[in-house]
């Protein structure tokens, strides 16, 4: 073969190969084109609240889908990366209420280095809105002389609430607003009928949404069935000092004055350290400067009062107390009286009264409110005496009366119930003790020292 033939032949082997390596990068770039992702058949938008939920149907074969916000004409922007195939829903934050978004949704699949997009599904339009607070269920209670009580359950998104009264002409007006779950309406008329409703009302960004009107409560103010001026802490005991040879005070109402000489013995209702202080002589109180007073000496109470059942009910519901469970314990420091309520607030019904003793003098059982924590089926003190069914509150525990170390004989060395004789616990009848351990301490019950 002479040299001009194995030319010519080395020229054709190289145009096989180049046409060879042409046909091989053309299929290559068909194949890159075959294997973009199908376009998504089907998009759906939920509007929520600043928010929009999208959900779509899968696309076989992709690794993910990219989505896409527009507002009016403007510019179609991606808002998301959902990867994985198989994921079909996402939701898109911190939109604007109130204005309409158009979304696109396109498959993607990764092929080496290059990621390969389907058509885009869209524009779906949907505006997100301000979720409602929903409907509030008003209850109303006639809670006091020329007032009345408005109550309801808190809607977690609510920002406040309307309250609305009917006038005479049986029109329903707005009187006022609050962040409460409760409000007092005042200076009404007794024995006359009035009617109130609500409504939850959520702000957000300066958009509003208004929940539901509520049911319409009625009710007639009336006078307390009780007279609560009688209910009290325990006093204390002390003597009039560094005042010369006397001194005159007018009552709190203005209707009385008392002359007092040094060394007079007089009840302290209310003992205000480095202030004023007030005192009670006869049936009247005064105020007085604390410095006027000798030290406390001693306790001022009565252990054979026990309040009324219409008292008492009266005095927890005037005040609004609320507890976590259906109970409520007050413990009458005055009358040495443990009180039990089952209800709710404002509406709490007496259950159960028993004999107490708080904190001897010297060891105050701390006035105020605390929850039920853990509790102790027995509860020693020392070696030498425990007692059964101890519920712990701040300070302490409500327990039973104490006992010997073999359980059915009372140590009596300290005190009886219906006086102060503990060490700063509140102690009660065995049967009484067991009965709040079993019924009150597990749901966390709220107890007032008082």
């Amino acid at each position: 073969m002479n040299t001009t033939m194995r030319s010519e032949n080395t020229i054709k082997r190289v145009v096989r190969l180049m046409l060879t390596l042409a046909f091989v990068f053309m299929l290559s770039g068909l194949t890159l084109a075959a294997a973009a992702p199908a376009k998504v058949k089907t998009l759906k938008a939920t509007a929520g609240e600043s928010s929009v939920t999208l959900k779509w149907s899968k696309v076989s074969g992709a690794d993910g889908y990219f989505i896409y916000t527009q507002v009016g004409s403007g510019t179609i922007k991606r808002a998301a990366t959902v990867k994985g195939g198989t994921k079909k829903t996402v939701t898109i934050k911190k939109l604007v209420n109130g204005t309409t978004y158009n979304f696109y949704i396109s498959a993607y699949k990764k092929s080496g280095k290059t990621t390969l997009t389907g058509e885009k599904k869209g524009p779906i339009a949907c505006k997100p809105r301000i979720d409602y607070p929903g409907r509030v269920n008003l209850k109303m209670y006639a809670n006091g002389s020329q007032k009345v009580v408005l109550s309801w359950a808190k809607k977690s998104k609510a920002s406040y609430y309307e309250i609305y009264q009917k006038n005479s002409a049986g029109t329903f007006v707005r009187i006022g607003t609050t962040k409460k779950t409760d409000v007092t309406i005042s200076n009404l008329t007794n024995g006359v009928e009035y009617s109130f409703k609500v409504r939850a009302v959520r702000k957000v960004s300066g958009k509003v949404a208004y929940g539901g009107f509520s049911n319409v409560a009625t009710g007639k103010p009336a006078k307390l069935k009780a007279d609560l001026s009688q209910v009290h802490r325990i006093y204390y005991k002390s003597k009039i000092v560094n005042v010369g040879k006397s001194i005159t005070l007018t009552s709190t109402d203005k209707k009385k004055k008392k002359t007092l000489k040094a060394g007079t013995s007089v009840i302290v209702s209310d003992y205000v350290r480095g202030g004023t202080s007030t005192i009670k002589v006869g049936n009247y109180f005064y105020k007085i400067s604390t410095s006027k007073l000798a030290s406390l000496s001693g306790y001022s109470y009565n252990g054979k009062l026990q309040y009324s059942k219409a008292t008492a009910e009266a005095y927890v519901n005037y005040k609004g107390y609320k507890s976590a469970s259906k109970y409520f314990i007050w413990i009458s420091t005055y009358t040495q009286r443990l009180y039990i309520f089952q209800g709710s607030k404002y509406n709490w019904k007496l259950i159960r009264t028993c004999k107490c003793s708080t904190g001897q003098w010297g060891w105050a059982t701390p006035f105020g409110f605390s929850t039920m924590g853990g509790r102790d089926y027995k509860w020693w003190f020392g070696e030498y005496q425990f007692a059964y069914y101890a519920s712990h509150i701040r300070g302490g525990a409500i327990h039973s009366e104490l006992y010997y170390p073999g359980g059915t004989t009372k140590y009596t060395g300290v005190g009886t119930l219906g006086n102060p004789a503990s060490h700063g616990c509140v102690r009660v009848e065995k049967s009484n003790a067991e009965w709040i351990f079993y019924n009150c301490a597990p749901v966390h019950t709220e107890v007032l020292v008082y």
